[in-house]
């Protein structure tokens, strides 16, 4: 894979991922009071991986040849870290 298509691959599950999350908050006033607080922490703690895997596409998007290597894999990382917190934050739905 190319930079670009890595570069588009990227933007786009990030992109999701980030969409997502825009969903679950516009949802968040539904949750009870117990739930809400819960959410409200692990939110949080989301928020720093969404810093954390802005960076590292950030790095990405300027990186070549044998950095983009070690970029991806560090991108993927973040990505199947930030999947995993939106995963615990998204369960709070499923209970009510």
């Amino acid at each position: 894979m190319n930079r670009d298509e890595l570069k588009g691959k990227a933007h786009k599950a990030v992109n999701k991922l980030f969409n997502q999350l825009d969903e679950l908050d516009a949802k968040k006033d539904e949750l009870s009071g117990k739930a809400k607080a819960e959410y409200a922490e692990k939110r949080e703690a989301l928020a720093k991986k969404k810093v954390e895997l802005q960076a590292k596409y950030k790095e990405l998007e300027g990186a070549s040849g044998e950095s983009l290597d070690d970029l991806k894999i560090a991108l993927d990382k973040s990505v199947e870290s930030f999947k995993e917190a939106f995963g615990n934050i998204k369960t709070h739905f499923n209970k009510e």
